[in-house]
């Protein structure tokens, strides 16, 4: 009894442990000199995009490993502020009956913590550094926007426009990023 307790065991944790091609259907963005990476802590589609904008960093993403979840991260350096002009990106989506937009309002979070009132708050910047096996990587201050209201809605192409930013007092026109919905394959676990 007790080996078949063991070499059940064995099998249920190799089963789990096991990967697997999984599709996945999400926006992917698109942004001249962006990078695409996966969200979330196994591997997956590239569905967040990073790219530099005017000495900050910013990355967005319309889904999460293939479910809608709308964010937007403003990582900004020591001796920057920033401060978005309006609390609302806006999705416009190309269809067959022509182009439809979707306003979407952001909700800054601090700690998992929504601040309804804060979107358009000082951004104050900060640096810091952490020393790796390999080298020293700085860290800049990271300002973490979700969707106001639930999921978003978004076609199968069109285009995501941010909110114009005060970077140093200096207002700069959103930056317009195209997206389309696209599927990836990705070698994940079953336990992910």
């Amino acid at each position: 009894m007790r080996h078949s307790f063991i070499c059940l065991l064995l099998v249920v944790s190799a089963a789990l442990s096991a990967c697997l091609p999984i599709p996945y259907t999400f926006h992917q963005l698109q942004y001249s000199g962006g990078r695409n990476s996966r969200t979330g802590k196994c591997s997956g589609p590239g569905d967040e995009l990073k790219f530099a904008f005017h000495d900050i960093y910013i990355s967005a993403r319309m889904d999460s490993q293939g479910r809608p979840d709308f964010a937007l991260d403003i990582e900004v350096p020591e001796g920057h502020v920033v401060r978005l002009e309006t609390a609302e990106a806006t999705i416009t989506s190309k269809t067959s009956a022509g182009e439809t937009q979707h306003p979407i309002s952001l909700v800054l979070f601090n700690f998992g913590n929504a601040e309804s009132n804060g979107a358009m708050q000082p951004l104050v910047g900060q640096t810091s550094k952490e020393r790796f096996l390999f080298g020293v990587e700085e860290f800049y201050g990271s300002f973490f926007f979700k969707a106001h209201g639930g999921p978003i809605e978004a076609g199968d192409e069109g285009r995501l426009k941010l909110p114009n930013l005060y970077i140093d007092d200096v207002l700069y026109p959103g930056p317009v990023i195209p997206y389309r919905r696209v599927t990836r394959i990705s070698i994940d676990s079953l336990n992910c």
